[in-house]
């Protein structure tokens, strides 16, 4: 089954790698995604990738007859390569000075998809954005991304994601180049822990999972005024991230709690703020088919940030 999701997120790619190809073209009038990007074409294009590689993508534990959870992932960042290859595809080859990179926090014990991840760091410049690399790039981009997600799978050890360390040690140095378009992606359910960052400060917490709304009195229409008037939220990392777009993609929020979505959104919404991301620079999306996500992936990074 894992290897139905190459063919189709390479497809994907593919036809997104040389924007002056038939199927390029075809795709534009079809769909609108290729449609020109809104950014300058001289602006260098920086993209990260933030995989949550907890249990939330163990087939088994949580499956889904529509389309499994990991299959979702590897096809949102079909599209954010896609986004990125079309970019740098429209580009003079002296102007080249884009990136795309991968990350896991913590890094997993398998050598095997340290050695994915590696792969997954590209720089590129006039001395070495070739026309084959280009062409090439969507599709073995995915390719590793789908060997990465195999491999944790057949692993069965989900390292988790320690996201919020993340933001407070990682996303200013690795995440932020000067004189460049800067998108962070985070592939997540939304929900946050990990034991190695437990921190809880009045109604500021780390850690919150399926039940913890439910317990704060977030499941009723009054949810807005009682996370308001006790200042609910995530401990806001002592960073400032102005420049920074973010789009969080697969947020997954439990059932049984009508407002769970909405609070979910919330909560992400006023952390990133309160780190100097501009709402408007701000994108969060449930785990919806990566068909129906296509469009608004592309058209968030490929443009200018507020």
């Amino acid at each position: 089954m894992i290897k139905k999701v190459i063919v189709l997120a390479v497809l994907l790619g593919a036809c997104q790698s040389d924007p002056g190809t038939e199927a390029t073209d075809k795709r534009s009038t079809q769909s609108g995604t290729a449609k020109a990007s809104k950014l300058d074409s001289r602006t260098n294009l920086n993209i990260s990738i933030l995989i949550d590689l907890s249990d939330r993508i163990d087939p088994l534990k949580y499956p889904n007859s529509t389309m499994e959870y990991y299959q979702r992932d590897t096809g949102y960042i079909a599209s954010v390569v896609g986004a990125f290859s079309r970019h740098v595809s429209g580009k003079k080859v002296i102007t080249i000075n884009d990136r795309i990179q991968t990350f896991i926090d913590p890094l997993p014990q398998s050598p095997g998809i340290v050695k994915n991840l590696e792969a997954l760091k590209i720089e590129l410049d006039r001395n070495n954005a070739s026309k084959e690399v280009l062409i090439n790039l969507p599709a073995n981009y995915v390719e590793n991304t789908h060997e990465l997600y195999r491999q944790a799978i057949e692993d069965n050890v989900y390292v988790g994601s320690d996201t919020w360390r993340f933001f407070k040690s990682s996303v200013k140095s690795y995440c932020i180049k000067e004189e460049a378009h800067n998108v962070l992606v985070i592939l997540t359910d939304g929900y946050m822990y990990h034991p190695n960052s437990v921190i809880r400060e009045n109604g500021r917490t780390t850690k919150i999972n399926k039940g913890s709304f439910k317990k704060l009195k977030l499941n009723t229409p009054a949810w807005q005024s009682e996370m308001q008037e006790k200042d609910l939220g995530f401990y806001t990392a002592p960073v400032k991230l102005e420049g920074l777009k973010v789009l969080v993609l697969g947020m997954n929020p439990g059932v049984d709690n009508p407002f769970e979505e909405d609070v979910l959104r919330a909560w992400w919404q006023k952390w990133l703020m309160e780190m100097g991301v501009a709402k408007e620079d701000i994108l969060i999306k449930r785990a919806d088919l990566p068909v129906n996500l296509d469009e608004p992936i592309q058209d968030f990074i490929l443009s200018p940030s507020s």
